[in-house]
């Protein structure tokens, strides 16, 4: 009997404080968000409301931007129309992304891991990372907030694949093959990048299974021709201007390295707050070393021990992000700038990026100790977790 009330006690405090951070991070949000117009914004002016005004607006203009995502173009317009341009929607439309991110993510971990202690802490671990605040920039430029929208949908992508792999069923791929398609056509930049990391873990499956899945194949063919298809048919016509700005004739692995460490353990840490504090170049580097070697060597042991055949999720969101350190190293910051490590590759608005990676690691690392009965590297981890929770909720009220 006391047994059972104090597992309720626990549960209580659990649910309690995963709510807690959520509304925290909703209120946080709302007092800090701004309405002013910044950055990006400006040319939306141009875009989109000065066609409508001079009554030359069509329905392809909602593409035209250099990173088309016409749900940008219709909630500015929506924004100037029934606000004034008073009310920024992007931060509204974006924190029901990341709320409805947060609680599927949550609900998904809950299902392949048994309810104790030792889990319960690690979800309060994921949520923490997930919504600590390790910029402000995060609200404060409500564009940044909107892209929640499209990881909610990545993270749904994630859940069909896993579906249709796991029971192989038509009716799940014809789901993915509509959230595919949906994805790349309104919102092709972020699509292509998670579609590239999906099927590297799809692919690397059917590997590991020696087992191929045609309608997995069919799937990806469909999606980019249903794309291509829309695009046309709307009478999109883009022009590429974005090139490659990296040198790999001077690249070298070390330097390759340093982005990818720190980039992923930007994630879990803020490497910010170490430099206010003169925690070193050289310290950080190495540390984001330990966090980047540990996700490596999680992915590798997950897949190795074919623990995605208990979920596919995780590794499907750590690889993701991997494809956009690429992208930003490829056509954004190099590595190296006036030969000093280019810290620019953990600016605010691609830190959320590298949060999902994280907390699909630490989600693939409880179904790892869960399944191989790690009894040592678990009370290792209780103290570990616990530590980290705090340091997420310092972010939170001490940015």
């Amino acid at each position: 009997m006391i047994f059972t009330n104090y597992k309720k006690i626990i549960k209580y405090f659990f649910y309690s404080f995963i709510t807690f951070l959520i509304f925290s991070a909703i209120y946080f949000g709302y007092i800090v968000h701004s309405s002013y117009i910044r950055a990006d914004e400006w040319r939306f002016i141009d875009l989109f409301l000065y066609p409508i005004q001079n009554h030359t607006f069509n329905i392809s203009l909602l593409w035209s931007d250099h990173h088309p995502q016409p749900l940008t173009g219709l909630l500015f317009i929506c924004s100037e129309k029934y606000f004034g341009l008073t009310v920024n929607l992007f931060f509204y439309a974006g924190m029901i992304g990341k709320v409805l991110f947060i609680i599927l993510f949550i609900y998904l971990v809950k299902k392949t891991l048994k309810i104790n202690l030792f889990n319960m802490i690690g979800i309060a671990l994921i949520t923490s990372t997930f919504l600590s605040l390790k910029s402000v920039n995060e609200y404060a430029w409500p564009l940044v907030t909107l892209s929640y929208i499209w990881n909610f949908i990545f993270l749904v992508i994630a859940l069909y694949a896993d579906k249709s792999y796991q029971s192989n069923s038509k009716k799940d791929y014809i789901i993915l093959y509509f959230l595919i398609s949906f994805s790349l056509i309104f919102a092709k930049d972020s699509a292509i990048i998670n579609v590239m990391g999906l099927y590297t873990i799809l692919i690397l499956v059917m590997l590991y299974d020696r087992k191929y899945s045609i309608y997995s194949i069919l799937v990806l063919i469909c999606s980019l021709m249903t794309y291509k298809l829309i695009y046309m048919g709307i009478g999109i016509h883009q022009i590429y201007t974005d090139k490659i700005i990296l040198n790999i004739s001077s690249l070298n692995l070390l330097d390759l390295l340093n982005s990818y460490s720190i980039a992923i353990s930007s994630g879990l840490i803020n490497f910010h707050k170490l430099k206010h504090i003169e925690f070193s170049s050289i310290y950080s580097i190495l540390f984001s070393y330990l966090i980047f070697i540990n996700y490596i060597g999680v992915f590798i042991f997950y897949m190795k021990n074919k623990l995605y055949k208990k979920t596919l999720i995780p590794p499907i969101l750590m690889m993701a992000p991997i494809f956009f350190i690429t992208a930003i190293i490829a056509y954004r910051f190099p590595p190296i700038n006036h030969n000093i490590i280019n810290w620019r590759i953990i600016s605010p608005r691609y830190i959320k990026i590298y949060e999902i990676g994280i907390i699909a690691m630490l989600w693939a690392l409880l179904v790892i100790v869960e399944n191989a009965k790690l009894v040592k590297i678990k009370k290792i981890l209780y103290v570990f977790f616990s530590i980290l929770i705090i340091i997420n909720i310092y972010y939170i009220y001490n940015s």
